[in-house]
């Protein structure tokens, strides 16, 4: 039961960053859409999709750097007994910060439009999590779920950046 309470609490405080990450994302979607119409599949699209995922990187990045700074005090306030929390937190903000990412390394199938497409990473990362979790909770407790967490993140991620690079050939030669 201690774990449930260590979660709410890490939770509580990690969903400050999908505040973050789905507003730049709301942004960065009908951007993604106007440039790719503008430069097709060269390289200043590939240019101007590494620049949008640089300034998402460095601003959740500033952000989660501040989160680290004033958590401390934010759970000092709350009972001693949540002080663990602190250690959990980090893997939660790390799972959203990887999910953004994910609209960057993932634009392929919506730019050809075929979006059917994008469920095979997406179950992949589902399957992979369920994998880990059965073998690893019972051992692991809360840690596992965060990394199984994580790891699927990663997954789903690669596997959409493999995705879209065989898609669209950003930046090489046609």
């Amino acid at each position: 039961m201690e774990d449930l309470g260590l979660f709410s609490v890490g939770f509580k405080f990690a969903t400050i960053i999908p505040l973050f990450v789905n507003s730049f994302l709301i942004f960065w979607e009908p951007k993604l859409y106007i440039c790719h119409d503008k430069f097709g599949d060269s390289k200043m699209l590939n240019k101007t999709v590494s620049n949008y995922k640089n300034l998402y990187g460095l601003t959740i990045s500033s952000i989660v750097l501040g989160m680290f700074v004033l958590l401390p005090l934010g759970v000092k306030v709350m009972s001693s007994s949540y002080q663990m929390a602190l250690y959990i937190i980090p893997l939660m903000l790390y799972s959203n910060f990887i999910h953004g990412f994910n609209y960057f390394s993932g634009m392929g199938p919506q730019m050809k439009k075929k979006t059917f497409i994008s469920i095979f990473p997406l179950i992949a990362a589902v399957l992979v999590n369920i994998f880990l979790n059965f073998f690893f909770i019972n051992k692991f407790g809360i840690l596992a779920v965060l990394l199984s967490t994580n790891i699927s993140f990663l997954v789903l991620l690669l596997l959409n950046y493999y995705i879209t690079r065989k898609m669209i050939k950003i930046g090489r030669a046609h």
